[in-house]
């Protein structure tokens, strides 16, 4: 928010939808964190941890349109790019910020929308389970 308060001003970068802007920031803030649960529950030691960073996390990160827009892409890697739940959150970011991206913005809520559901659910049903807890 520093940054684009910034440098807003001086490169004419405005946020577009502020509403959309917000709504995806919640929504990643929630899936972030319930990933973060998930990731702390099942791994046995750190190193657990940074192997999944490394191994799902990243190409998803590399996956999800952050680099180029999806219409560059050849057909089999823009199918792999939608079955990607980071993709609909930079698509929501787009559509906030720039007032455009390569999916509206009510499918790309609704997809960050229902992932943030899923993982709560999940991280609710390992903490009632209390298998994975650590004492």
């Amino acid at each position: 928010a520093g940054v684009l308060g910034i440098a807003g001003p001086i490169v004419g970068l405005g946020v577009a939808r502020p509403l959309v802007a917000f709504v995806a920031v919640v929504l990643l803030v929630v899936s972030g964190a319930q990933v973060g649960v998930l990731a702390g529950s099942y791994a046995r030691s750190l190193d657990d941890v940074y192997t999944f960073e490394t191994l799902a996390l990243l190409p998803l990160g590399y996956l999800s349109g952050i680099f180029y827009l999806l219409d560059s892409l050849p057909h089999v890697w823009r199918l792999l790019t939608y079955v990607d739940p980071l993709f609909y959150f930079v698509q929501a970011f787009r559509a906030g910020l720039l007032g455009r991206a390569d999916v509206s913005a009510t499918v790309s809520l609704g997809a960050g929308a229902a992932l943030a559901l899923a993982l709560t659910a999940w991280s609710l049903a390992v903490f009632r389970s209390a298998v994975r807890l650590k004492p």
